[in-house]
């Protein structure tokens, strides 16, 4: 605890501890999503005799992509720009661009 917390530096095994546990917890994450986009594209470009061969399943109604979708991705591509821009302003110690 005093090593990390107060001297601010770990041994080389603690370190190599927290390597491995973010490169560990990067892989579950990849693993995660590479399952799902895995079992979407599965169904969507190979239905199943169960659902019908149909994609999507009848009595399933797809998502409009014009709606709501398109105004969360907005939101969320201007919130990364945002930031992006802020930390390009700290970075560059441009304070002509801070908000204080």
């Amino acid at each position: 605890m005093r090593e990390g917390v107060y001297e601010g530096v770990h041994s080389s095994g603690v370190m190599g501890s927290l390597r491995l546990g973010m490169v560990l917890f990067i892989v579950s994450e990849l693993a995660l999503f590479g399952a799902f986009f895995w079992a979407y594209l599965d169904s969507a470009l190979a239905p199943s005799v169960h659902i019908g061969c149909v994609w999507p399943p009848r009595g399933i109604a797809g998502v409009d992509v014009l709606g709501l979708p398109l105004v969360n991705t907005v939101a969320l591509l201007a919130s990364g720009a945002t930031l992006t821009a802020g930390h390009h302003s700290v970075v560059g110690a441009d304070k002509s661009r801070s908000l204080m």
